[in-house]
């Protein structure tokens, strides 16, 4: 039975990685940083950190907790040949071994019917999430679904089912490595599974067999989570920025304010909108009413009340550890500073649909008891299991039609970044200069003031992929694994990507050489993006905020974030981010002073 659902749910995602094929994918920015920490799982230094978060400062950036989301993509990703669609597979196969895992717990909780119940929950998320979730490899992406696999382990310790321990650890110690936002959670549900093994514990301590049946699931499962966290403790220990201090810093002396109980409690229950999860809405920027998620969770609470009097305890204990998880998503939502994305709360969804499947098992089981012969006839024709099973079948459906008509994230500029990523290894692979060929040193930088920089990680992984040996500046170097910080000194030639109007500055550089271009933008595109600059530019003189109408030109991120801009203005500048920029890639001798300054640029923030 596990094997047929779990043979069903993975429909959607293999549709989806059939559909990712073709044309080949160049990731960037945080999924370039992605796959260059997976490549070197197995190199000389593997990866001792998570990918770098909201954390920290510039000068001294945090990281997500630790790097077993990095491991746990290697196997499939190296047996794939190592390509970047060999990470997407890697996800996809991360995602179905996270729901057969889910499937395998149920089995054990409630046999043949609650393997369909929790499949048609997952079968619901499929359809709710983005279609790129299950796919994409992006840190925020890769727990999600992972995460019921936390909440039924936790419930199957409670009903003394100690053979799920390990995989809870695992399960449980991959969330809170991979994002930050899962930690206080799994330090919520972690509290309680502490508690009820020393009760348990001292309970038995005259017994010696159970006790000792104890001590070997709990002993092993502790030694287990240790070496699963041995990387980032051996980085806190000897490292020279220890990263757990990092982000215990920035939560106790936030830049920005918390949200607080109040607003954190509202944001947590926008994302617990059964509505919007059915009607594929998980992901808006700003979650919306509260009310319906309100409802929701006063629904299960009155379920949970309803489930005391049910002789069928399991339902009392999964209705424990959903309450536990709740108090803890509360607490934390409270401590998010900055804002609530929407990636902040991907397991909220996650939580609520095993609400209303704990809500609905509840109602079942006291039909059953209180309907008499009558109730349990009905049951019998209509049966939960037949629902779930046909809430499986729907969602899935949705899930695969969606599936098939996925639309990945930068698309645009993983494009873009194709069109001259590849010419430029190219050229430098076959170059006799010397300082370049397979032989040279690279110091890979970038400057791009018109996005968010994405391109010239993808440029670097490209770069890492085709074998070159490839440096970075050292304050870019701290994202990835190894050794990769250079300085111009040690390098034997600068590969530069810029971006937009930087391009102009390098070409006048006589040092410089330019290895390829590529402007993605029609005659028509690039018209308008003339028109809408003046336009903006004249808009932002007029308001009295002159100053920044040359950012439209040379830093218009900076510019759109600035709260002086207009409304309208910002439609401008969002026309004109959407029509791209043009891109192109420069090598130069290692001391190149373009644009004028102590070495090379890697960033314009």
């Amino acid at each position: 039975m596990v094997a047929g659902v779990v043979a069903i749910l993975a429909v959607a995602p293999v549709v989806s990685l059939v559909v990712l094929r073709s044309p080949r994918w160049y990731p960037v920015f945080d999924l370039a940083m992605i796959e260059a920490n997976v490549r070197d799982v197995a190199g000389a230094h593997p990866p001792l950190l998570g990918l770098t978060g909201r954390l920290g400062t510039f000068a001294e950036p945090g990281h997500h907790p630790g790097p077993l989301g990095f491991y746990a993509l290697w196997p499939v990703y190296a047996l794939a040949g190592g390509s970047s669609w060999a990470l997407r597979l890697s996800s996809v196969v991360l995602t179905v071994t996270g729901v057969a895992s889910a499937g395998w717990i149920a089995a054990r909780r409630g046999g043949r019917r609650l393997v369909v119940g929790v499949g048609a929950a997952v079968a619901v998320l499929l359809a709710g999430y983005p279609a790129t979730v299950p796919v994409e490899p992006w840190n925020p992406f890769q727990p999600v679904f992972w995460w019921p696999v936390v909440l039924l382990g936790v419930w199957s310790v409670l009903e003394d089912d100690l053979a799920v321990l390990p995989l809870t650890v695992f399960a449980a110690s991959l969330c809170a490595q991979i994002h930050i936002s899962y930690v206080g959670l799994v330090g919520g549900l972690g509290l309680l599974t502490v508690a009820v093994l020393a009760v348990r514990t001292f309970r038995r301590r005259a017994d010696r067999a159970a006790r000792t049946r104890l001590a070997g699931w709990t002993l092993g499962s502790a030694a287990l989570g240790l070496l699963l966290w041995l990387p980032p403790i051996g980085q806190q220990l000897f490292g020279a920025e220890p990263n757990l201090s990092i982000i215990v810093r920035d939560f106790a002396d936030p830049d920005l304010p918390p949200l607080g109980l109040r607003v954190g409690t509202e944001a947590l229950l926008a994302r617990m909108d059964p509505w919007k999860l059915a009607a594929g809405r998980t992901y808006d920027l700003f979650g919306g009413s509260w009310l319906p998620g309100a409802a929701l969770v006063i629904a299960w609470a009155a379920s949970a009340v309803l489930a005391r009097g049910l002789r069928d305890r399991r339902i009392v204990r999964l209705h424990t550890v959903l309450g536990v998880t709740l108090a803890a998503g509360v607490l934390s939502a409270r401590s998010i500073h900055g804002m609530p994305y929407p990636y902040l709360f991907l397991w909220a969804w996650a939580s609520a649909v095993l609400m209303i499947l704990a809500s609905a098992w509840t109602l079942s089981s006291w039909w059953r008891s209180s309907g008499g012969d009558r109730g349990r006839a009905v049951l019998g024709r209509v049966g939960p299991a037949a629902a779930a099973a046909l809430v499986l079948f729907a969602f899935t459906g949705v899930a695969v039609y969606r599936g098939a008509r996925i639309h990945p994230a930068a698309s645009d500029s993983s494009r873009a970044l194709g069109r001259v990523a590849s010419p430029a290894i190219e050229s430098l692979e076959r170059s006799a200069v010397p300082g370049l060929g397979r032989d040279g040193r690279y110091l890979v930088t970038w400057r791009d003031p018109m996005s968010i920089e994405g391109q010239g990680w993808g440029l670097a992984n490209e770069m890492l992929r085709a074998g070159l040996d490839v440096g970075l500046p050292p304050v870019y170097a701290r994202n990835l694994a190894g050794d990769r910080a250079r300085t111009p000194s040690e390098a034997t030639a600068v590969v530069h990507l810029s971006v937009g109007p930087d391009i102009e500055t390098w070409r006048r550089c006589p040092a410089a050489r330019e290895l390829a271009h590529h402007d993605p933008r029609t005659r028509a595109e690039r018209a308008e993006t003339r028109r809408l600059t003046a336009r903006a530019q004249a808009r932002l003189r007029e308001v009295g905020a002159g100053a920044l109408a040359p950012g439209v030109e040379s830093g218009i991120m900076k510019v759109g974030l600035d709260p002086r801009v207009p409304d309208d203005v910002r439609r401008d500048l969002v026309r004109i981010i959407g029509h791209g920029w043009p891109l192109a890639v420069f090598v130069a001798p290692p001391d190149v002073r373009c644009p004028p300054g102590p070495g090379p640029v890697a960033s314009d923030r």
